[in-house]
C-alpha cells in the first residue's frame, strides 16, 4: 500500500494551530474593543505621554491575562476548525477519486471506496463531537487519513489489474496472467484487512480517544504476609506432631519387647 501523508500531520498542524490562535487573538472583537476604548480615552483626556504609555501597557497586560485564562478554550476552537478544514479538503479529493473509479467502469470498487469514506466520516464526527478534542485525536486523524488514501491508491491499481484481465484482445502469456491474478488476490486481501481494521477502529473509537485508566488501588500485602507466616507455623506444627507420633510408636514397640 502506498503511503500518503495526511494534510493534518503533526507537527505541521501544531504550527498552523499556533498561527491561527494568534490571528484569532489579534482579530478578536475583545482585543479591538479594548484598544478602541483606550484610543477614545487618550483622544479626549489627552494625558501626558507617560500616562498614555502606562495605560497602553496596562491594557495590553489585561488582554494578555484574559487570553491566558481562555487560551485552552481558544486552542480547542482553532483545533476543531483546522481538523474540519482538513477533513473537507480530503472529502473533496476522495470524492474525485471515487468519481474516477466510476468513469473507469469500476463501480464495485467505487462502492468499496465509498464504504471506507463513510467509516472515515463517522470517526471524524466522533473526534470533534465533544467540547474539547482528545489528546490523541491528531494521531488518529493522521493514521485514518493515511489508510484511506492508501486504499484509494490500491483500488486504482486493482482497477487497472482487473481491466487488463478483462480485455480479451490483450495478448498476455499464462505466466503474466497468473502474476496479474496473484496481484489481484493480494490487493483484495489488503483491502479486506484494512476495512476490518477501520471498522474495529470505528467501533472502539471512544475507548481509543478516551482510554480508561486500569490503575488499581494499592493492595495490602499484610494479609499475604500473615497467611505465609500461618502456613509456616502450620508446617512446623505438622512436623512436630509427626515426630511426636513417631516417638510414641517407637516407645510402644520398645515396651512390647
Amino acid at each position: 500500500m502506498s503511503a500518503r501523508l495526511s494534510s493534518f500531520q503533526l507537527p505541521l498542524a501544531e504550527e498552523e494551530i499556533l498561527r491561527k490562535r494568534w490571528i484569532a487573538r489579534l482579530t478578536s472583537p475583545i482585543t479591538w474593543s479594548v484598544y478602541a476604548v483606550l484610543a477614545v480615552l487618550l483622544y479626549f483626556l489627552k494625558p501626558v505621554w507617560w500616562v498614555g504609555v502606562l495605560l497602553f501597557l496596562c491594557s495590553t497586560a489585561a488582554l494578555w491575562f484574559y487570553w491566558r485564562l481562555t487560551g485552552e478554550a481558544l486552542k480547542q476552537r482553532v483545533l476543531k476548525k483546522v481538523i474540519t478544514k482538513s477533513n473537507l479538503k480530503q472529502d473533496h479529493e476522495m470524492t474525485q477519486r471515487l468519481d474516477r473509479l466510476r468513469k473507469q467502469r469500476a463501480g464495485d470498487l467505487a462502492i468499496t471506496l465509498g464504504k471506507f469514506l463513510e467509516l472515515k466520516r463517522e470517526i471524524e464526527v466522533e473526534v470533534t463531537r465533544g467540547e474539547s478534542v482528545p489528546e490523541g485525536a491528531g494521531q488518529v486523524e493522521a493514521m485514518i487519513d493515511e489508510l484511506c488514501y492508501g486504499i484509494a491508491d490500491e483500488l486504482d491499481h486493482l482497477a487497472q489489474v482487473q481491466g487488463r484481465l478483462a480485455r480479451p484482445s490483450l495478448q498476455i502469456t499464462d505466466a503474466q496472467r497468473e502474476e496479474l491474478e496473484d496481484t489481484q488476490r493480494e490487493i483484495v486481501s489488503t483491502i479486506s484487512q484494512a476495512y476490518k481494521t477501520l471498522s474495529e477502529t470505528r467501533n472502539n473509537i471512544d475507548a481509543i480517544l478516551h482510554p480508561t485508566s486500569l490503575d488499581l488501588p494499592q493492595r495490602d500485602r499484610a494479609i499475604e504476609d500473615v497467611v505465609g507466616r500461618l502456613k509456616e507455623e502450620a508446617d512446623i506444627a505438622r512436623r512436630v506432631r509427626q515426630r511426636l507420633d513417631q516417638a510414641a510408636m517407637k516407645a510402644g514397640v520398645d515396651q512390647g519387647d
